[in-house]
This record gives C-alpha cells, structure tokens and sequence, in this order.
C-alpha cells in the first residue's frame, strides 16, 4: 500500500515546509521506494521526488552528494502561501526507480495514486509510462482525454487518486471502494486528506482543525482554488478482477519478497480475511493458494489494517 497525504487551502511557505517533514517521517517508516511532493501556491511551485524517502532533508536543502547516496530530484522553490499541496510514499508493486516516483506531472496536471491498476483497452490504445507504472499510464489516460467515469471500461483495478490541475489550481479526489482516505476540515479553509487518520492527527499540532478525520466514500470529489470542497459526484471507480488474476499479473511467478506479501498478504473473503497460503510446487516455482477464492471472483474490498505486521 503507497500512501497519500494532502493540504488544501492557504499556508506559509514554513508550514509546508514543517507539514513535509512529518508527512516524510510517516511514511519512511513503511514506504522505502520512494517520496514525493507537489506544492502549488502564490510565488512559485516546489517539486521534489526522491527515491530514498530517507535522502529527503528539506527542499532546497543543498547536502552533499555523499550523504544522499540515492537518486533524487528537484525544482522549483517552495511558494510564500502554498494553496495545494500533495505528498505520497511509495511501496512498489513494479520497478523501484526515481523515474517511478510520485507525484507525476503531465501537461498542466500532477497526479499522486494509492493502488494498483490494469490497462484493460485496446492493446493498440494502451497509454504509455517512462519506466512502466501504471499510475502515469492512467495521468497519461487523463491528459488525452479520458474521462473519470470511463475508467471502469478500460481500467481494472483499485486505489485512490490526488490529481492537482496547475492551471486552475483545483484539486480533484477519486477514491474507490477498496482503499481508506480521511479528510480534516481545517479551521482556516482548506481540508487536510490522508490515507492515514493517525497522520492527520500529528498534522494538526501545526494545522489547526475544526473536525476529527472523517473517512470518504466512494466517490470524486472537487476542492476549489481556496481549498474547499464544491462539488462531489458518485463514482463507479475502476472495473473488478480476479484478485489471484491480478496478484499474478502484478509480481508474476515466483516466491514473493516481502514487501510484496505486505500489500498482498491476504486473500480477503466477503466481510472475512482469509491468509494467503503459498505452496512450493514440483517445479521449485511457489504459487499462490486461496482455496475460498473462485476463479471469478472479483476484487474485493480488504481493510489493511486488520493484517499483522510482518516486521
């Protein structure tokens, strides 16, 4: 699972800054294939994408090349007033590469994405990525014209999305029915959003906040350019698969790592969570087991907060 943050409405540029350093610290303690930012607002723009969440010190913060040993990248400086700003951690379901860290930028459009999908179009039509991802293979879908209520007919799969349009500089949500994503009104315009309730929390030591995080539906969801929420529409998200279909097409044959087994731990059963078995066949090849699990079977919602820790 990546993980999403989010802060809509005006800040000054050091409580961004602060807002990023517990948003990174966060999520280092899980994601270690990537953070990621964008920062919109008046003065400037700050973009910064760093492989290693750990090499993260500040934008614009100069170290030496030593003492960030992976990839990163830079531009930009952060703005006096910030009006959106988006962040996301990532745990690779692909390549582990800079080229593959959000947010990704498109045209006048950043996009941030927890989840995993599937192109399910015409091969010919397929969108195209740098290093492979499919979540700037879906920015791409967007920036050439698709439609949000058209993703079910090309695309299989599951997540929530953060697309920042630079131009109008309005933010959009769409979550569907299988992630979690919690919203904060803030007490000075503007909302603060995360995958993580407990992170909106420890925002608020320097966020003031007039409401407990709240979790969002199903649904898409339209902030304006002062951070507040216009307009909310139901959504039919993307189209289910197999879940073993899906869990193959993602990591392929093999013994799964762990990282691996901690976004696809478990086999989930209607309201029950049924552990993933893996067999060792004759081959040497380990594949996966869900005996309740039938071959039509769509993919289900699952709480990952009910699993165990594998640290």
């Amino acid at each position: 699972m990546c993980k999403l943050a989010a802060i809509t409405g005006s800040i000054p540029a050091s409580i961004a800054d602060t807002c990023l350093e517990i948003i990174n610290k966060d999520f280092s303690r899980s994601q270690r294939d990537g953070f990621g930012f964008y920062a919109q607002g008046n003065g400037g723009k700050a973009y910064g994408r760093y492989l290693d969440p750990s090499d993260y010190f500040g934008h614009g913060v100069s170290m030496p090349d030593f003492l960030k040993p992976s990839p990163s990248w830079e531009a930009g400086r952060m703005p006096d007033i910030v009006t959106n700003l988006i962040a996301h951690g990532r745990t690779s379901t692909n390549v582990k590469i800079l080229k593959n860290v959000h947010p990704f930028k498109a045209g006048s459009l950043v996009l941030a994405h927890n989840g995993i999908l599937f192109w399910e179009g015409k091969k010919e039509d397929e969108p195209k990525s740098a290093a492979g991802c499919d979540s700037e293979q879906f920015l791409n879908w967007i920036v050439s014209g698709g439609q949000w209520q058209d993703a079910h007919k090309v695309w299989a799969g599951w997540g929530a999305m953060l697309l920042l349009d630079l131009a109008s500089r309005c933010l959009t949500l769409a979550k569907d029915g299988t992630t979690k994503l919690h919203g904060a009104k803030r007490s000075r315009g503007g909302w603060v959003l995360s995958t993580e309730p407990d992170l909106i929390k420890r925002l608020s030591k320097v966020i003031k906040l007039r409401s407990k995080p709240i979790p969002f539906p199903q649904r898409i969801v339209h902030f304006d350019r002062a951070g507040e929420i216009v307009r909310d529409v139901e959504w039919q998200g993307f189209g289910n698969r197999c879940y073993d279909h899906m869990f193959e097409r993602s990591i392929g044959a093999g013994q799964p790592n762990r990282d691996t087994k901690r976004v696809f731990g478990y086999c989930p059963t209607g309201s029950t969570h049924e552990p993933t078995v893996w067999k060792q066949e004759t081959d040497g090849v380990y594949r996966k087991q869900c005996a309740k699990t039938e071959a039509k079977q769509p993919f289900p919602d699952y709480d990952p907060q009910t699993r165990p820790s594998l640290d």
